[in-house]
């Protein structure tokens, strides 16, 4: 969207490059399928997307060949997803690196075929990365450290924000030139012996969901300002593309009975917070675990019941067609549960990417081509069902989406989310 620093950079740099700019639409963001035949009938040559978004395309037949610039940026580039999309002769994969507040990268570095680690590099002209100890002192190659970002991309700071700015852009003891700053990355890296940087983690508790940067200071502070929630922490589930946020509460009466049913709490927390901000499930405790020092011990939050994440009764499927769809639900989302036929898929713990999936494993499973909208238009095994037995039979041509009061925006895939769980309460 054009609120991110990074619309300047894919709608202008082809352009300035003598190239041209296909603007995709909703539709085809959030279908792969859709979007994988737009890459190739447009002729595009170089895409840069999150992690999350490549995945979708490798879950749905892979990258096209013609596309031979492929940049990733947003998240943690994981190993396997590399070697997935790292493509062949004639393509090349670009690991970029750039928090929001160094506008817009600070660094990049071609992705090299495994064993070899994925790096991180100074390339970026005017920018300079350092790995800094908690003295602002350069470390040793091979050593942890924080990143730091100095140059001409670094912010001014946060409007309206003297404090937090003071905490993250600091004087940069490494320039001669005067007022300048460093931003503290909050991300772990070491130099290696290659001259880049192999990121190691975050040495606070931003979470990255998706793409998204999430404070889980700021989820937490939501969550313990509702109505019965005492205590609240915010964990995640799972690895790479396929994390979810979890919320684990401690109710004013102590117990661990929860005092509303986990759609009605995300519902409400949707009016104050993005989607991506919204844990997926919610565990309801007597008290948090605590260490033996009295913080809060992460290790011993247990793994929530994705099964009642969605809240409500649980209706059993009614036919072999909903029995089939409702085993492929469940082991998309890793539940520990059965999956009811009028369980919502985004509630469970869905989201675009498992979304995509989904429909690739009905069109592997029936031989029929289903787009993705179908389900975002009734996210439950029925609504799936129905469409399935609709393609089936031939009925009506190309399968539309069923006709239910849900808008598909331009918006992100998650501001669209974010009105389909609330939705299937009205």
């Amino acid at each position: 969207t054009f609120t991110f620093d990074i619309a300047l950079v894919e709608l202008l740099a082809p352009v300035l490059a003598g190239g041209c700019v296909i603007v995709a639409d909703s539709e085809h963001t959030l279908d792969a399928a859709l979007l994988r035949e737009l890459l190739v009938s447009s002729g595009a040559t170089a895409m840069q997307a999150t992690p999350a978004g490549w995945r979708m395309l490798v879950d749905a037949g892979g990258v096209p060949s013609g596309v031979r610039l492929r940049m990733t940026a947003g998240e943690p580039l994981a190993r396997d997803l590399a070697d997935a999309i790292g493509g062949g002769t004639g393509s090349c994969l670009l690991n970029l690196y750039g928090p929001t507040e160094t506008t817009i990268y600070s660094g990049g570095a071609v992705v090299e075929p495994a064993p070899a680690p994925i790096e991180i590099g100074s390339v970026i002209r005017g920018t300079r990365l350092y790995v800094l100890d908690e003295g602002l002192r350069p470390v040793p190659p091979g050593v942890l450290g924080e990143v730091y970002v100095g140059g001409a991309g670094v912010a001014r700071g946060y409007f309206g924000a003297p404090g937090q700015s003071a905490a993250r852009f600091l004087p940069d003891p490494f320039s001669d030139l005067p007022g300048a700053r460093l931003y503290r990355t909050g991300d772990v890296g070491r130099w290696r012996s290659s001259g880049r940087i192999e990121l190691a983690g975050r040495a606070d508790r931003q979470l990255k969901i998706r793409g998204y940067r999430v404070e889980a200071g700021e989820v937490e502070a939501v969550l313990r300002g509702q109505p019965d929630i005492a205590e609240a922490v915010v964990s995640v589930r799972g690895a790479g593309s396929d994390v979810r946020l979890v919320g684990y509460l401690v109710t004013r009466s102590g117990t661990d009975q929860a005092p509303e049913t986990p759609v009605d709490l995300a519902e409400r927390l949707r009016t104050v917070l993005p989607d991506y901000m919204v844990p997926a499930a919610f565990v309801v405790l007597a008290r948090l675990p605590l260490t033996g020092s009295g913080k809060i011990d992460h290790r011993a939050l247990p793994e929530p019941d994705w099964g009642m994440a969605a809240g409500g009764g649980t209706v059993a499927p009614r036919t072999p067609l909903e029995t089939e769809l409702a085993a492929i639900f469940a082991e998309l989302l890793a539940l520990g549960a059965p999956v009811g036929v009028t369980d919502n898929f985004f509630a469970l713990g869905g989201h675009s990417l498992t979304a995509t999936r989904l429909m690739t494993r009905v069109r592997s499973a029936y031989g029929i081509d289903l787009p993705v909208r179908v389900l975002f238009a009734d996210p439950t095994v029925a609504g799936l069902a129905t469409a399935v037995e609709t393609a089936r039979s031939g009925a009506g041509g190309p399968v539309a989406a069923p006709t239910r009061p849900v808008e598909l925006s331009d918006a992100q895939t998650d501001d669209l989310l974010r009105t389909l769980v609330p939705d299937e309460r009205r």
